[in-house]
């Protein structure tokens, strides 16, 4: 037994560097397609984009519902997973839709936008079995070298679109088609195990806390763009996703550093301060490094990628620049308590800076933009790390 575990750890670290490298090749993949977007269409149509994709974050976070975190602690079987996506597909779908029906401040276009953006999630969710199970295996390359392909077809699409129809509807168009495409040609294996007698609902209710779990934290992190939308005019939404798309690739580090190889790590050898500190240690190194060089490359960074008409995104783009550092260590702190199965503080601090960050949001948009919003995701990752780190013994 202990073999086999040493084993399991051995490939899971060998094996995740495909993830985090996938990942982040993806990601600048993602930011090189935005980027050759925002250029297409310009700040006024960048933004009317930026507005109705901003009304989906609720729904992106919700992803499957908790059911990849059950399927990787061996909760649940692989039939159960692929059963359990399909509800967990149109949920997302119903949810973000009525989301962008009901939202205030959006144009016809921007609802357009919306409703496309809430079909490509929801076949996001639907091909989850086609890149998810082969990591529950530990064959994260396998996993990684689908989502890469994945990126590359999403981002081909989208320019391609963009390209010829110079339409903020073409941006979110190309991922919804390629993920309509995958949802239905991709291989769903063979079952392994046979799936258990438990419904759908169940399934979906097993995995709420992870869900819940990823919605708080997607929420006080990116909503500001989703009020942003009902606040403020839509060219000011795309500014702000501007300064985000930079962000965007350090955040998924830190996701990948700590939920995706640190997490599994500490389940198999322990969760214990020696376990923990080299993944502290990187995150804390990663974190200031990301800050200091956002900070002090902002104006040269928006003025190369995205032309001087998108010159607004600077001050927010440092501000949450500086907004990394304690985001990086709240990203540790909460796999702590996630490894330690103490998901009731991490949802009870989670819905706590939602509270706040919605506040700040509602007081400083309304009198400085994004500005105003960067500011309040700022003061939301300070006030993580002392709720999260308050008492914590590793």
């Amino acid at each position: 037994m202990l073999a086999r575990s040493v084993m399991l750890a051995r490939k899971a670290s060998l094996s995740g560097g495909w993830l985090f490298g996938s990942r982040i090749a993806a990601l600048l993949l993602g930011a090189l397609t935005g980027i050759a977007a925002a250029r297409l269409l310009g700040p006024a149509q960048f933004g009317v984009y930026a507005a109705g994709a901003s009304v989906v974050v609720v729904a992106t976070a919700l992803g499957s519902f908790g059911l990849d975190q059950l399927l990787f602690s061996g909760q649940i079987t692989e039939a159960d997973f692929r059963r359990g996506v399909t509800s967990a597909a149109a949920l997302v779908f119903v949810i973000s839709s009525v989301a962008v029906a009901l939202w205030p401040n959006l144009s016809a276009t921007s609802r357009g936008v919306g409703l496309i953006v809430s079909f490509a999630a929801a076949m996001t969710v639907l091909r989850l079995p086609w890149t998810v199970v082969p990591g529950a295996h530990l064959q994260f390359s396998v996993r990684a070298k689908r989502e890469l392909a994945l990126a590359c077809c999403v981002s081909v699409a989208t320019l391609s679109l963009t390209g010829a129809f110079r339409s903020p509807l073409s941006v979110a168009a190309g991922a919804a088609g390629v993920g309509l495409v995958v949802a239905l040609l991709a291989d769903r294996g063979h079952h392994v195990r046979p799936a258990t007698r438990v419904s759908s609902r169940d399934l979906l209710r097993k995995g709420l806390p992870f869900a819940l779990s990823g919605v708080l934290y997607s929420l006080y992190f990116a909503l500001d763009a989703s009020l942003m939308a009902a606040l403020r005019p839509a060219a000011e939404v795309g500014f702000y996703r501007v300064a985000y798309s930079f962000v965007i690739v350090a955040v998924a580090v830190a996701v990948v550093l700590n939920n995706d190889i640190m997490r599994p790590t500490l389940a198999r050898r322990g969760v214990t301060f020696a376990n923990a500190r080299p993944f502290l240690l990187a995150t804390a190194a990663l974190g200031i490094a990301f800050a200091a060089a956002i900070y002090g490359l902002a104006p040269f960074g928006v003025k190369l990628f995205y032309g001087s008409g998108f010159s607004a995104a600077v001050t927010p783009l440092r501000i949450l620049g500086l907004a990394l550092i304690p985001h990086f260590f709240n990203a540790w702190l909460v796999n702590i308590y996630v490894a330690r199965g103490q998901w009731r503080r991490v949802l009870w601090v989670q819905g706590v800076l939602l509270v706040v960050n919605v506040g700040m949001n509602l007081w400083l948009i309304p009198m400085r933009g994004g500005e105003g919003a960067a500011l309040a995701t700022l003061i939301t990752e300070v006030l993580g790390v002392a709720l999260y780190g308050y008492r914590l013994k590793v």
